[in-house]
């Protein structure tokens, strides 16, 4: 892995991992592959991170797999497992993730901008699994997203039919949460990233995680991890900093404890 193929960097509490194969519209090689999980665990587990941004450099967000390496095969399946590990971590990682999706998002590179918290896309952006045209199916949990962000049939007709979708389109229909133009772009993946940076650690720990937990509980099961919550969350320093806060009108200063 070279430093060119993926790029990280810190500003701050914000953490930016940046694909960085524009030649190859940021198509994902061995080197990424086995990289990108990597970084991410180790972004996962900084406390100095707060938040964690995927971008690519260039025109593209990301290509998916790169076909060259992929006509060779794509590995075993406990070697396919570890790498779809980055999902999982953009999705169960203890700390929001945010897919800046700066231009084109194909194959893999769609599953990854899915299993994020947010999306934020570029009017330059551009949708599409693309699985189905090379006689695939899709990884990267795009089979889990996908469903819940747009539904059944919207998810077959990409999956399937290979529909691509602009920005707009995708904003419409519930695939990304916010729409910039390409000079603005940057700054609004800031001010978002920033704004997530601010909020209590240990809280959008366990909302994260509550969030999840819903998707395939019961009610009362929610209702009982929700007050385990609370109860846990009433008694740390961010708690006591935020009813402060709220008592003088400023902004809170959360620490993670």
């Amino acid at each position: 892995m070279t430093e060119r193929d993926l790029q990280v960097t810190d500003r701050g509490s914000v953490r930016t991992l940046a694909l960085n194969r524009p030649e190859r519209r940021n198509a994902l090689n061995e080197h990424l592959l086995d990289r990108l999980p990597e970084e991410l665990e180790r972004a996962a587990g900084d406390p100095a991170v707060r938040v964690v941004v995927l971008t690519g450099r260039g025109n593209a967000f990301c290509a998916g797999g790169d076909l060259e390496l992929m006509a060779g095969g794509v590995g075993d399946l406990e070697q396919g497992v570890e790498r779809e590990r980055a999902a999982t971590l953009l999705r169960e990682m203890p700390k929001p993730t945010v897919a800046a999706v700066n231009g084109p998002a194909a194959g893999a590179g769609f599953s990854l901008a899915l299993a994020a918290d947010f999306r934020l896309a570029s009017t330059a952006a551009r949708f599409t699994p693309g699985f189905g045209a090379v006689a695939l199916c899709g990884d990267y949990g795009v089979s889990y997203h996908l469903p819940r962000l747009v539904g059944r049939e919207q998810a077959l007709r990409l999956l399937l039919l290979g529909e691509t979708w602009d920005a707009g389109t995708a904003l419409r229909r519930g695939l990304v949460g916010a729409v910039a133009d390409p000079e603005h772009f940057d700054a609004e993946v800031a001010a978002l990233a920033d704004r997530l940076a601010a909020l209590a650690p240990l809280a959008v720990a366990r909302v994260k995680a509550n969030v999840a937990f819903a998707e395939a509980a019961d009610f009362a099961s929610v209702l009982r991890r929700e007050a385990d919550g609370m109860i846990f969350l009433a008694a740390t320093d961010d708690f006591k900093e935020g009813l402060a806060a709220f008592a003088e009108r400023r902004f809170p200063l959360f620490r993670g404890t």
